[in-house]
């Protein structure tokens, strides 16, 4: 397999608690912004990112008809965590926030979650 994708746990493993404490001691580090052609509901986006290794932690419907994830993904190779707030608005625009234990490898994070996405609703 090549395409230098970013090898992740197939079922990464944080604990709440956790992921809070990183993302609120963590600075974005990338940003994905995709214009999606349907909006998907939040199980739908679980069980598509979930196969790539990006689990989710919480989502919510925020009333206005968009929707609010947190996720996260792990490096096989490091353990590091890559967590990811991405909100969805009704008008199907999608925007992503990561953070990441490695900063330096959130690009490669958010264009494996971009691909995982581009390939079913872009």
């Amino acid at each position: 397999g090549g395409g230098g994708g970013m090898r992740l746990l197939p079922r990464p493993a944080l604990e709440p608690a956790a992921f809070e404490q990183r993302w609120v001691s963590g600075s974005e580090s990338a940003r994905v912004s995709l214009a999606l052609s349907v909006l998907p509901t939040t199980a739908e986006l679980e069980q598509t990112l979930a196969p790539a290794g990006i689990a989710t932690m919480a989502s919510s419907a925020d009333g206005s008809g968009g929707l609010k994830m947190y996720l996260y993904g792990c490096e096989e190779h490091s353990g590091a965590f890559h967590l990811v707030e991405v909100t969805v608005a009704p008008s199907r625009a999608l925007t992503a926030a990561v953070k990441s234990d490695e900063p330096a490898r959130a690009d490669a994070f958010a264009e494996q979650f971009r691909r995982t996405l581009v390939g079913k609703w872009v």
